[in-house]
């Protein structure tokens, strides 16, 4: 999954859209979006994105050395996120970074790139539901990365990837995802079949 690094790459946050030198296109979750069961519906979908977007907000301030403002029904997913900095001790690298494949044309934001006992690992984070779908976003993000020339495979092998789940009881877990080329093979393929929606307009 090589490619050239992307030029003018932007992001529309109202919109959740991305732009590459001016030309829309897809973001990683929308991708792997036929992967996703369909969990919630209405009022819960969007009352379970703006958690999550809001405890993103909170981790985002601590990887850059403040104290955010937690409310109390939220406390216990940073106090995860703290519990993961104490026991790991990642050294961020790049934190809500934006992403894009030149090559692949797609884009999308990576949690969080860190460096965690010497080795780099591409991390996303999740307040609910953790699946096997996880991992599939992980390898677009961790391809757009080396495309950009952000990270280095190491060794000559894919860079690690890993979902950090955070649960509202301070509890954490980071689980990592191994089969690297079957994760990439898959992710493409989703890519394709949403270029093949795009095509016939489905």
């Amino acid at each position: 999954m090589g490619g050239a690094v992307p030029v003018n790459l932007t992001f529309n946050a109202a919109e959740h859209t991305y732009e590459m030198d001016g030309r829309p296109v897809p973001s990683v979750s929308r991708i792997i979006a036929p992967a996703k069961p369909w969990m919630r519906e209405g009022a819960a979908l969007e009352a379970a994105r703006e958690r999550g977007n809001a405890i993103h907000e909170f981790v985002e301030e601590l990887n850059n050395g403040f104290e955010p403002d937690v409310p109390d029904d939220l406390a216990g997913y940073v106090d995860a996120y703290r519990g993961f900095m104490d026991a790991m001790m990642p050294d961020v690298l790049y934190s809500e970074i934006r992403v894009g494949h030149a090559g692949y044309k797609y884009a999308g934001t990576c949690d969080l790139v860190a460096d965690i006992g010497g080795e780099v690992w591409v991390i996303d984070y999740k307040t609910g539901l953790v699946g096997p779908w996880d991992a599939l976003q992980t390898a677009g993000y961790a391809a757009a990365l080396v495309s950009m020339s952000r990270i280095k495979p190491q060794k000559g092998r894919y860079p690690l990837r890993a979902t950090l789940s955070l649960s509202g009881d301070g509890k954490w877990k980071l689980i990592e995802h191994k089969d690297h080329a079957g994760d990439a093979t898959t992710f493409l393929g989703l890519l394709s079949f949403y270029r093949w929606k795009e095509k016939n307009g489905l």
